[in-house]
């Protein structure tokens, strides 16, 4: 990596943030002439066009770009990713991950994109997954302000853990409940 320009290494950063697989657009919404970088990057070898994305030549190069971005900066380059992603309609999916990795910067975002994920998963019957990401987004919500989202993430993971025999379903579907009363006494 240290044959490679500050500019390169920051475009890879971000590429790696997104995986080890990744699409070129939501790197270039966030590093100017990204695509300069990626071409260098693909020239050496270090990554490879694989259909209509990217992929690193070995996911160890990925990690080890990821998790050598100080956290304070990766939450930042995450939430860029997130609002790139968005723009350019990436899934609910890829989204709701970004959104998640950055929710000490907007919760309310974390929250609704794990709710359109999850309903994704229930689509499929994954209750395991649907519990996973209802459970990412509701982390970081703040039960006081947002009783609306705070009351379909709880209502589809009571849901979820019901259908999965999982417990905790009687305890969400109950903290739903009182959260739209609480929101009808408003």
């Amino acid at each position: 990596l240290m044959r490679f320009s500050a500019r390169t290494i920051e475009a890879l950063r971000i590429c790696a943030l997104l995986g080890s697989r990744f699409d070129s657009k939501a790197v270039e919404a966030v590093v100017p002439r990204a695509s300069e970088a990626i071409a260098e990057a693909a020239a050496e070898g270090l990554i490879a066009a694989v259909g209509d994305r990217w992929q690193f030549s070995h996911e160890l190069i990925a990690e080890h770009l990821a998790e050598s971005t100080a956290p304070g900066m990766r939450t930042a380059l995450h939430d860029q990713l997130c609002d790139a992603l968005i723009a350019n309609g990436a899934s609910a999916l890829e989204i709701a991950h970004h959104a998640v990795v950055s929710v000490s910067i907007d919760p309310v975002r974390a929250a609704r994109w794990t709710l359109v994920a999850a309903r994704q998963h229930s689509v499929v019957a994954d209750w395991t997954q649907v519990i996973k990401t209802v459970s990412a987004g509701l982390d970081g919500l703040d039960p006081e302000h947002d009783d609306v989202l705070l009351i379909d993430l709880l209502t589809l993971r009571g849901a979820a853990r019901r259908r999965d025999g999982i417990s905790g379903s009687d305890d969400d579907l109950l903290a739903a409940a009182q959260s739209a009363v609480r929101l009808n006494d408003d």
